[in-house]
């Protein structure tokens, strides 16, 4: 993975309590339209993680979409929308 896009990444989940959480959102949604070909998509759930996870990290799912296209525009509809699903962390 390219050093910039370890960058990004580490700008989006460090101090993320000082960025907005849909400004997160499109922060994760460039990076992932910039390199598709990292991450794919949760099919029980949409959800979007890098291809090095076999388990869905929001629904425990392991089947995932690695359709680089269908990535991309799943990236920015969900870049465009706020959080909707509910994750461990918000129990926290």
């Amino acid at each position: 993975m390219p050093i910039v896009l370890l960058e990004k990444l580490e700008k989006i989940f460090q101090n993320n309590e000082n960025i907005p959480q849909l400004e997160q959102r499109k922060l994760f949604s460039d990076v992932v339209f910039n390199h598709p070909e990292s991450f794919h998509a949760c099919e029980t759930c949409n959800s979007i993680s890098h291809k090095s996870v076999s388990i869905c990290p929001v629904c425990t799912g392991y089947s995932f979409n690695s359709n680089e296209g269908e990535i991309i525009i799943l990236a920015i509809k969900l870049g465009n929308q706020e959080k909707t699903c509910v994750t461990e962390g918000d129990f926290e």
